[in-house]
Parts: structure tokens; sequence; C-alpha cells
């Protein structure tokens, strides 16, 4: 019996495949972790061996651990930085501790103040050499095990009869049955499209593509300059200890509990952000494999999926179920990554893409798709939308739709719109940003949960379109239209009006 090839099914795949990446992202993450923790565990217990030599009864004798930093260091101890400097792979980064120890060697005269933070900074930079060795490692293993799923799920498509895709009407009712066979062609209704994948076999694994992806930017960098300047402020923060003004500032009963508890914190934070860098490029890397792999394979359209829970953000609950031509993807706008620790992800999309119908939007009918009636004014509203830091994409499915933004967790609003919906559709979505920009980001829960400020923002949303319906002279039937959607809304909002506004 073959097995079901519907869009769920699909989703599951592409969910399995997601779930065995973050998993391997996850063991990564905790060698990492064991990396921070042995140079955090060896800074932290030579300067706590160092002031107990300074412990009285009655606590630490603040200037016997100030002369004890400033003593003079036997030979041995640049033997050792020299051993932990010669242990170093990455040739560039061997040659900057290879300079930092010259230069320490050429002084006069060596403290142990100098020598912890020379040894402060090896450390750090070895955490950052490993933290990319693993992060490189873990990377590549993604593309190439996705490059192989992904040409493996294609071609399983090929070989199997796809569904017969159904052209929905603007009630969502099947229109049209159309089969896909590889002798008759099929043209589609007007205005309307049916997805025929041609699926192109290809090489398993193309290395070329693998070593592209993983020198590849986002947000101006790639991951492996980023762990170098994290790890770099990890070092610049362990060296801000070793320094007679942090040790003399600490109380002199719990100078042992404030260095462990300064030591667990600098560590903690790189974790974090260590933590972060791998869980947020492990998907980026995942997903852009997979783009990589349809495109050579002839995949025309994602669809948008997000685990929906309690931690999603509200950038992606909106964009959840979008369907995107894989030629209109961008990360950070309608792809994932959207933001950091994003956990959404894109599947193939094998059904039909749903023509757009005018239910939501009558002036359609009328004035046709926002560019052919404005497209001046279109170009500029998107333009001064984008200036205000609002996210303007589109969509090859229905759905029209605001996402507010969020100061607390920092994110703008973005407007999801069909690229053949109304000017004035355009300026509902409009009126939403700029309301939502005055209410200064206040988050999806504010309207969601105040009934009367949700009902507001869609009001003042629908009262610019009936101007603009009533500017045009469109007609009394498109305007009843409008109104009833109105009221639609108004009733969805307070279940059936029991509440005034």
């Amino acid at each position: 019996m073959k097995k079901d090839r519907d869009n769920d099914y699909w989703k599951k795949r592409a969910i399995r495949d997601s779930v065995k990446m973050f998993l391997n992202a996850e063991e990564t993450e905790k060698l990492i972790d064991g990396a921070y923790d042995y140079a955090k565990n060896l800074l932290t217990n030579e300067i706590l061996a160092l002031v107990k030599r300074a412990k009285t009864k009655t606590g630490y004798d603040i200037e016997k651990v100030i002369k004890l930093l400033k003593e003079e260091v036997p030979t041995s101890e640049l033997i050792l930085l020299n051993q932990m400097v010669k242990t170093t792979k990455d040739k560039k980064t061997k040659k900057y501790l290879r300079k930092t120890l010259d230069l320490l060697a050429i002084q006069f005269r060596i403290s142990r103040l100098d020598v912890l933070n020379t040894k402060a900074l090896i450390l750090a930079k070895k955490v950052g050499e490993q933290q990319e060795k693993l992060s490189t490692k873990l990377f590549k293993q993604i593309i190439e095990d996705t490059h192989t799923e992904e040409r493996a799920n294609l071609l399983e498509i090929r070989e199997e009869k796809l569904p017969d895709p159904v052209m929905l009407d603007e009630n969502n009712n099947p229109k049209k049955l159309i089969k896909l066979t590889e002798d008759v062609e099929v043209k589609p209704p007007k205005g309307s499209e049916v997805i025929t994948p041609k699926i192109i076999d290809t090489k398993e694994v193309d290395k070329a593509q693998v070593d592209t992806l993983l020198k590849s930017s986002w947000h101006g960098d790639n991951y492996s300059r980023r762990i170098w300047k994290d790890t770099d402020q990890l070092a610049k923060k362990l060296q801000q200890l070793f320094t007679v003004e942090s040790m003399t500032g600490m109380s002199e009963l719990d100078m042992a509990r404030e260095i462990e508890q300064y030591m667990h914190d600098a560590f903690m934070l790189n974790k974090n952000i260590a933590r972060r860098l791998i869980r947020t490029e492990a998907n980026r890397f995942h997903t852009q494999a997979k783009i990589q792999q349809w495109e050579k394979m002839g995949l025309k359209h994602v669809k948008y999926v997000a685990v929906l829970d309690n931690r999603t953000s509200d950038t992606c609950i909106n964009l959840d179920g979008s369907i995107f031509a894989l030629d209109e993807l961008e990360t950070g706008v309608n792809c994932p990554p959207m933001h950091p620790w994003c956990r959404s992800i894109i599947q193939a999309y094998f059904g039909p893409v749903i023509e757009f119908h005018t239910y939501h939007d009558p002036i359609r009918e009328v004035m046709g798709s926002m560019f052919e009636s404005h497209p001046e004014e279109t170009e500029k509203v998107i333009e001064e939308l984008r200036g205000m830091g609002i996210k303007v994409f589109f969509v090859d499915n229905k759905k029209m739709s605001y996402s507010p933004g969020s100061a607390k967790s920092g994110y703008s609003g973005h407007i999801s719109i069909n690229k053949d919906a109304s000017y004035s559709a355009l300026m509902h979505e409009r009126q939403h940003a700029i309301d939502d920009i005055n209410n200064g980001y206040p988050g999806m829960g504010h309207y969601v949960y105040n009934d009367i400020e949700r009902w507001n923002f869609e009001k003042r949303a629908y009262l610019v379109e009936l101007e603009i319906y009533e500017r045009y002279n469109v007609g009394e039937k498109y305007i009843k239209r409008l109104k009833k959607l109105m009221e639609n809304e108004y009733k969805d909002i307070f279940k059936k009006g029991d509440e005034q506004t």
C-alpha cells in the first residue's frame, strides 16, 4: 500500500528531519559547554589558590593579595604558557598568541597578574578554537545530511503518482480536477496555478555547495567570525577581573565567593551565546541546504511551518502555513531563522496554490491589484513602511495580515499580503502598522486579550478602506460587502456582539 503523499505527510517528514538536526545541535552544545567548563575551572582554581594564600582567620588580607598578584613569576610559568600556545591548531590564532607571548617575554619583569591575564586570553582563544571546530563539523554534517535527505524525498515523489491537484474557487471548494500525466499538457484556468514539479535527479552531495554555504554570511557575519568576536569579549571580561582595582573592590570576607560568581557569570554568558549561535545557525544551514537541493531538483513552492507553543514568536505565528515561491525566500523576512533561537522550518509544497479571490477584498473586482491600479503609490507605501522598520513581504496564498511587533522582544511588525490584493487592502494593513508603532509595539497579547483595543485596531483600518471605496465611487454593492466584513470582524471579536464599543 502506497503511503499518503499529501502535504501533511511531507510536513511530518520535514519536522522529523528538523528534530534530528536540533538533536545533533544539542549534542554539539554539550561538547562546547564542556570546553567552557574546563577553562572556567582551570582559571577559577588558580585564582582561588592564589587568594587562599592570603586568607586569615577573619577574612582575606587585601594587601597580601595585591602583593601576590604583583609578585614576579619563575621562568617555568612562561614555559607552561608556551606549551599551551604550541597545542593551538588554528594558524591565525597561534600566530596571535605567539606574538602576545613574545611581547610578554621581553618585559623586564613578569608578574603573576601578567601571567593570569595572558592565560585568560589563551584559554578564551582555545575555547573559541574548539567551538569553531565542533560547530564546523556539525554544520557540515547538517548540510550534507539535508542534501541527501531532500534528494531522497524528492526522488520518492518523482517515483510515486502525485495527488491530483485541486483548483479551489473563492469559497475554497473544489473547482476543477486536473490529472497530471507525462503525455498530456494541462493548461490551468486563468489566474490560477497548478504545481507540476519536474523533479530532476542530481548528485547526492555537491561539495562545492557545502563549502559555499559554510562561508556564507548572515547579518554581515558568518558563524566563524561571530565565534571569535564572542570569545574575544570573554577574554576581555576575564582580564577585567585580574586587576588590582577589581581585587581591592571585593569584600574581604567573601572574596572567594565573589571570584567564583564572577567566573561563573562570565562563562555562563558566553555559553548561552554559543548555544544561541549553534541553534540559530544550525537551523539556517538546514534551511539553506534544503533550498539548494530544491533549486537543483526543480521544486517551485514551499510552506512555512512554525512550532506553535507559548514560546513561539508573533512573527512565526503569523507566517505559519504561508506558501512562498522558492525564488522569493529571504532569510529573516519570510524564511527561517526569523530571529535568534528560531525553531520554524520550511517544507516542500506539492499542492495547489490557491488562486487569489476577492471575498475579503471586494474592491479588487473593480480596481484590480495594487500594482495595476496604483503602481507608483504602492511602491511609495512599501518604501514608507520599510523606512519605519516594518517588514513587507508577499505571499502566494490568499492570506493577508499584519503581525504586531514587540518592544519587549525587539521585533518590529510586518505585513503579509498577496501581490494580487488591492491598494485598499494594502492601506488596511498599513493602518495596522502605524497604529502598532504609535502604541509602542506592545505585542500580540495587547490586541488578543483586549477586545475593545482589538476592535478599535480593526475598525480604524476598515475606515481607511471605506474612505477609499467612497473616494473612487466603486458602487454600493462593494461598500455593503466591506461593511459586512467589518460587521463579521466585530462579531468575531465580541462573540456575537455581547459587548459594546
